[in-house]
């Protein structure tokens, strides 16, 4: 089993998922879920698609495709809470976001939880609205 309780993920999963001829998002994933306990959380913060992708940027996901990656069948794990921000300031994005409306580029930050064999209640699956 696992060895961590919570995985924070900024930007690593989304730039994971293309290599490998697009088998690094379910490496991605499995890697993820390998490393929790039974009831740890990963909290993954990737681009997203509701605004055009910057150039150079973070890549973009929907709702869907991020959910659909640690929750479909191969993900396992139960969306326990997703929500829109947008990324910190660093360098590149403050010297750019005048080429953007003057905003750093928007988020999602899901969290999920790796099920509990042992009984702990999953929660139910929340979908982002």
């Amino acid at each position: 089993a696992g060895s961590v309780d919570f995985i924070f993920d900024q930007q690593c999963f989304h730039c994971l998922r293309t290599v490998d001829e697009g088998r690094g998002e379910a490496r991605a994933v499995e890697v993820t879920r390998c490393l929790l306990r039974p009831g740890g959380m990963a909290l993954v913060v990737v681009g997203n698609s509701q605004e055009p992708a910057w150039e150079p940027g973070p890549s973009v996901l929907s709702a869907a495709e991020l959910v659909s990656a640690f929750c479909g069948d191969e993900g396992g794990m139960h969306l326990v809470r997703m929500w829109e921000t947008r990324f910190d300031p660093s360098p590149n994005y403050e010297e750019r976001k005048g080429e953007y409306g003057g905003v750093e580029p928007l988020a999602w930050a899901a969290l999920f939880r790796k099920p509990d064999p042992a009984g702990e209640a999953s929660g139910g699956v929340i979908r982002p609205a």
